[in-house]
């Protein structure tokens, strides 16, 4: 489970994943699970990392079921932030039909790096605001992994 708050069962919590357990535990023994979960892309800063033991309440425990839960594991998601910092198309006039050149930059200024493929837009708008306006170009996506902080130019 995934939390916002050192506390597990409430409302915040997100499952990350569930996994079965085959077979009985012996009076005092133990087992190991080793696996991958994927975070949510829409959750990112500083959370809690719980595991819970027989989740779905399966085995009968008498009174000990208040102790299934493991402590809250501090976490901290990093995300990617980016933004658009510089845009200068290389003409001051263009003429209908024809291409325009221009260049730009797009920087990350977030605390983790980009993951997926990045696809970049250009828009023509007949005032300074992005809304009904023409699009002109969509720039195919290609696959890097900006850290924090970096930056890259169209």
């Amino acid at each position: 489970m995934l939390s916002r708050d050192a506390v597990v069962g409430n409302a915040d919590d997100i499952t990350l994943g569930q996994f079965s357990h085959t077979g009985a535990v012996a009076l005092g023994g133990s087992y190991t699970v080793a696996k991958t979960v994927t975070l949510p892309t829409s959750f990112f800063g500083d959370g809690y990392l719980f595991v819970v033991a027989d989740s779905s309440a399966s085995v009968y425990e008498y009174t000990f079921e208040g102790n299934n839960a493991s402590a809250a594991r501090p976490l901290t998601v990093l995300a990617p932030d980016l933004t658009v910092t510089d845009v200068h198309p290389n003409a001051a006039n263009a003429t209908f039909g024809e291409p325009v050149s221009l260049d730009f930059t797009v920087a990350n200024s977030g605390t983790g790096p980009t993951t997926a493929a990045v696809s970049d837009r250009v828009w023509l708008s007949l005032d300074r605001n992005l809304g009904g306006d023409t699009l002109l170009a969509t720039l195919a996506a290609w696959r890097c992994r900006w850290p924090p902080a970096g930056n890259t130019s169209g």
